[in-house]
């Protein structure tokens, strides 16, 4: 299964319970364990789910400090050297049997089914966004925890040569946000697609951008980090929750530690001034590796063969 909001724990779990008295083993994928909006009760339908499970995949090291918060007993599945940088285990390579394992540690995979990048000239013509401008992109659901209002205060302090680009469906009224765009005076350097996005026009917003900014402040990790790199997209993200995790530090894109916007602005202009694009892109390029969906999906079996079996 997969979880990430307390809301499905009394569906999820009572499936979960079901499976686990006909002899089946329940294994979660956790994306989220402590949701960013919190509810009175979501503690309690937190722990009815996860005891109604056998083992977890926990893709950051922020959610498996709070699923150690739940169930301090759970221990991880240390998978090998070999292990960790194989793309595929071998049969063989598996660790030998573990009946104290619970959960595995295991980065949230590329999402590589948008296929590749376009010309950077093609996916700006296909927006309709201007040739000449340094293109930042923020993607995916707008969420108050996701920091847009720090982006649009940022771009008050950017010069008439950015082009901030927001994509993606709006959690509640994007009214709040039209208002801070005409405060700050930054219509002119904001183009919105506010709505749902198609699989098929991913690839034109990550071809026409240089760089994903993630300002975030809270998180877990985030799968628009994955979709940046499967197109070798540069990420600027503040140090919150898992994040850093995935981005490495002046490798693969720039750490925000600040959610101040002028210091935004700043690491934004820092990207652009020091030509970071090309050397980051070949990091990522290279790390593609690491992040597979067999290298994940191996990962899940080890878990289960390490003593969750019958």
């Amino acid at each position: 299964m997969k979880f990430w909001m307390p809301f499905f724990a009394p569906s999820l779990g009572t499936v979960a319970g079901s499976l686990r008295k006909r002899g089946t083993r329940v294994i979660t994928i956790l994306d989220n364990l402590i949701p960013h909006e919190k509810r009175p009760g979501d503690l309690a339908l937190i722990r009815y789910f996860l005891r109604r499970n056998d083992g977890f995949i926990a893709m950051s090291k922020t959610v498996e400090g709070d699923l150690k918060q739940f169930l301090p007993k759970a221990v991880r599945l240390q998978l090998t050297a070999e292990e960790r940088s194989a793309d595929i285990l071998s049969a063989a390579g598996r660790m030998p049997a573990l009946r104290e394992a619970k959960y595995v540690l295991k980065p949230h995979p590329i999402y590589d089914h948008f296929g590749g990048a376009i010309s950077s000239t093609e996916a700006r013509d296909k927006l309709g966004l201007p040739r000449d401008k340094r293109i930042v992109l923020f993607f995916g659901f707008i969420r108050d925890y996701k920091g847009l209002d720090t982006l649009l205060h940022a771009t008050a302090h950017l010069s008439e040569d950015y082009c901030v680009v927001i994509a993606g469906e709006m959690y509640g009224d994007f009214t709040k946000y039209e208002q801070l765009i005409d405060e700050a005076q930054v219509r002119s350097r904001c183009k919105l697609f506010i709505r749902y996005i198609d699989d098929t026009e991913v690839p034109a917003f990550f071809s026409a951008a240089e760089v994903c900014v993630l300002p975030y402040k809270s998180a877990t990790q985030s799968g628009i980090v994955q979709i940046a790199f499967n197109f070798n997209l540069p990420v600027i993200a503040t140090d919150v929750g898992g994040l850093a995790e995935m981005v490495e530090e002046n490798v693969t894109g720039l750490i925000l530690r600040s959610h101040e916007p002028q210091a935004l602005a700043d690491l934004i202009e820092q990207y652009f001034e020091q030509n970071l694009r090309e050397a980051f892109s070949r990091n990522i390029a290279q790390r593609r590796h690491t992040y597979s969906w067999a290298g994940f999906a191996e990962a899940i079996l080890a878990l289960y063969e390490s003593g969750l079996q019958r």
